[in-house]
């Protein structure tokens, strides 16, 4: 179970981690633009 679990990961890793990463970092950054938009409003 363990295993199988591991090659499961792996495999997301290579062909949907990068695109999970990417939006992660996409929302993480729109994110911390609109905080620092309303930060700078008040």
């Amino acid at each position: 179970m363990i295993k199988r679990l591991k090659k499961f990961k792996n495999i997301n890793k290579t062909r949907f981690g990068k695109e999970k990463e990417e939006k992660m970092i996409y929302k993480r950054n729109v994110f911390f633009s609109l905080f620092f938009l309303l930060k700078n409003k008040n």
